[in-house]
Formats: C-alpha cells, sequence, structure tokens
C-alpha cells in the first residue's frame, strides 16, 4: 500500500491509520517533494499534479521489483495524484483510496491559458519570497537507502 500525503503535511499524516490495516499489509508512506524530510523542487520547478504522479511513477520504479501493483492510499492532493496515477497506470494499480479529495475541477478550453498564467506569476512570486535557501539535496541512492528499500 502506498500512501501519500496531502498538501502542506508529510507521511507521518498515515502514522496513526497504517497501524490499523491488515498486518500483512506493507505499507510505504513517502514524503512528496517540498514535504517532511524531503527536498524542496529546485528554483523554477513546479509543484503541480504531473510532476507529482512523475514523482510517484519513479516511487514505484523503485520498489518494482517487489511490487508489481500496488494500492494506493491518497489524502487530499494526495488522493488526487493516485487517482491520477491510476488514471494512467491502470495496469499498475489494484485498487485507490481516496480520503478526503476533491477531484479534478474541469476547466472550460478557454479559460486555461488564464489558469496556467496565474500558476506561473504565482511561482514567481514565491520564489521571490524564499530567497536564497540552503537544503538538503539527496541523491538517488541516498534516497533509497533512506526509505530502505533494498
Amino acid at each position: 500500500m502506498l500512501c501519500i500525503h496531502g498538501w502542506s503535511d508529510n507521511s507521518g499524516s498515515f502514522n496513526n491509520l497504517i497501524p490499523l490495516l491488515p498486518s500483512d499489509w506493507r505499507c510505504l508512506a513517502i514524503d512528496l517533494p517540498g514535504h517532511g524530510f524531503s527536498s524542496h523542487r529546485l528554483a523554477g520547478v513546479f509543484y503541480g499534479f504531473p510532476y507529482y504522479v512523475a514523482d510517484m511513477r519513479r516511487v514505484i520504479e523503485v520498489i518494482a521489483v517487489q511490487w508489481k501493483r500496488f494500492s494506493a492510499i491518497g489524502h487530499s492532493m494526495g488522493g488526487n495524484i493516485a487517482a491520477m496515477f491510476s488514471a494512467l497506470y491502470p495496469e499498475m494499480v489494484e485498487a485507490i483510496v481516496l480520503l478526503d479529495s476533491f477531484g479534478f475541477v474541469p476547466a472550460h478550453k478557454k479559460e486555461i491559458n488564464i489558469i496556467i498564467r496565474k500558476g506561473i506569476d504565482e511561482m514567481i512570486e514565491y520564489e521571490k519570497k524564499m530567497g536564497d535557501r540552503k537544503e538538503k539535496i539527496y541523491t538517488y541512492e541516498a534516497a533509497k537507502e533512506r526509505s530502505g528499500v533494498q
């Protein structure tokens, strides 16, 4: 069971739920980029659903030796990520559980350019506020070692 947290949260949000699941289930709760103990994305790289889906795909690639198909529990934004992943990779997903997920807000094609522009402008303003932060950046090997996956 892959556990995906919501916005401004971290993998610890599943600490109370995982012990209640069947003891023979294997669970992996991840910290999405910019959350918990994970590194932030580089300046100019967005925190959008397609990028989080790609992150989820990378996690599955690492543990694919152990999990050919998997189930996912997603809370809030994590539910949207799990839903989008299952739509793109249905052959990899056994089941998904969505907790407090809001679904996707459809946009008329005439509004897409306004929405994308707003997102880009907000990201640039956010980056200006962040300044020169020094953060831990984990290599692929170090992240894999920290996860306990062989």
